[in-house]
Order: structure tokens, then C-alpha cells, then sequence
């Protein structure tokens, strides 16, 4: 049930996404063929990329996501790790022993579905960019991960487009409020008849070739 309801919403994605953006892949003949676990480890320029990361990769990967608590108010959250099968990992920004204890429960059950060849999105730096530079913040997660599943293929996605979008940092300096960006998102789409709205282009690169130090030291600016 929960597998069709899941094929369905990105069927609805695939149809809404192309809508407002304007997605153009690159080098994706270098991933088309990877065998299973597969990590996929994107920037994150704005609160959006996610859905258009998810709707991308998922007719081919079908990855569970890993959700970070503090992104998301309780039930939401718990909607979305039912409907994403997702891992959700404790906002460790205010530590705690109950927050590292479930953060490691969190990698242990990425390590454990990888070793049964399930595909995986996470996001290294564990935010959206504030500034328009990439930094990532969960490098000691993601070492501990590469290091059990030595045999996973990683992809690395650089998001470029998305940063200035009322989606980002970039407008304020303050985190958008999802809520109303995703209402006003549905108004200016149904304003311009939804076929008339304006498109932002979103370049989406891929690479499998990259040392783990590139991985977790690496800082993109698009």
C-alpha cells in the first residue's frame, strides 16, 4: 500500500516539479548503471532541493531520505518518514545524550539498510546553505557510514540554480517559512494559469569521482 501511495506522490511530483522548474541534468550516463547501496550526497542551496532531488532520483534509485529533525515540526515529520520509509536524525544543534543516542541509532540503521542494497539521500552538511557556500557539518556521521560500507557508490549532486529563490537563505538571512512559501508558490502558479509561470533553471551535476576527502571537506558555490 505505502509502496503505491509512494509511486504515486512522484508521479504528482513529476507532473508539478517541470511546472516552476527548469531541471537540466548533467552527466548522468555516470550513475545510470550503478549497482545497488548507492549514497547520494547533495549540496543544499535551498529548503526545495530536496523534493526536486527526490523527484529526480527516484524513478531510478528509489532511495530512502534522511530527514533532519529540526527542518521539520513533529507531524509533519512523522508523516514524511512513513510515506519516504526516511531516517530521522535529532537536531544536535542543542546536544544531548537522548539527541546522540537516536543520532547513532539513525547511522546504524542507514549502515544496516545499505549493507541489505538500499539506496540512501543524505545531506553532509545537515542544512541549507546560509550563505551560498556548501559546508558540511555531518562529516563525522558520513565517515563512520563510508567506513562500515566501504562498498557503497557514492554520488555526489551539486545543486546549482536555487540559491536567491524565496526557498533559500538568500532573500532574508532568515530560514523561509515552508509553509507560506509553498501557499504563495500555489498562487503564483495558478496567477500565471500554471503553464504561463515563469521556470528557474536548476542545473543538477553528478560525480562518482571523488576521494573521501572531497567528500567531507568539500565547500560548492554556485
Amino acid at each position: 500500500m505505502m509502496s503505491a501511495i509512494r509511486f504515486g506522490l512522484w508521479l504528482l511530483a513529476r507532473i508539478l516539479v517541470p511546472l516552476r522548474y527548469r531541471i537540466q541534468m548533467h552527466d548522468w550516463d555516470q550513475i545510470r548503471n550503478l549497482k545497488t547501496p548507492v549514497l547520494i550526497l547533495p549540496s543544499h542551496p535551498a529548503f526545495i532541493d530536496p523534493l526536486l532531488i527526490l523527484t529526480t532520483f527516484f524513478g531510478r534509485f528509489h532511495p530512502r531520505s534522511v530527514l533532519y529533525e529540526g527542518n521539520f515540526p513533529g507531524p509533519v515529520r512523522q508523516l514524511l518518514v512513513k510515506l519516504l520509509m526516511a531516517v530521522s536524525v535529532p537536531d544536535l544543534a542543542r546536544p544531548s545524550q537522548d539527541a546522540h543516542q537516536r543520532a547513532e541509532q539513525a547511522i546504524a540503521e542507514i549502515i544496516a539498510g545499505l549493507h541489505r542494497g538500499e539506496n540512501f539521500v543524505l545531506w553532509p552538511s545537515g542544512r541549507a546553505q546560509r550563505d551560498g557556500v556548501e559546508r558540511i557539518g555531518a562529516a563525522r556521521a558520513l565517515a563512520d557510514i563510508l567506513r562500515a560500507v566501504p562498498e557503497a557508490n557514492i554520488v555526489l549532486v551539486r545543486t546549482c540554480g536555487l540559491w536567491g529563490s524565496m526557498f533559500s537563505y538568500a532573500r532574508t538571512g532568515q530560514a523561509p517559512h515552508l509553509g507560506k512559501c509553498l501557499l504563495n508558490g500555489i498562487l503564483l502558479l495558478a496567477a500565471n494559469l500554471f503553464l504561463l509561470m515563469p521556470r528557474r533553471r536548476v542545473d543538477i551535476h553528478v560525480s562518482t569521482e571523488a576521494s573521501t576527502t572531497d567528500m567531507v571537506s568539500i565547500a560548492v558555490q554556485c
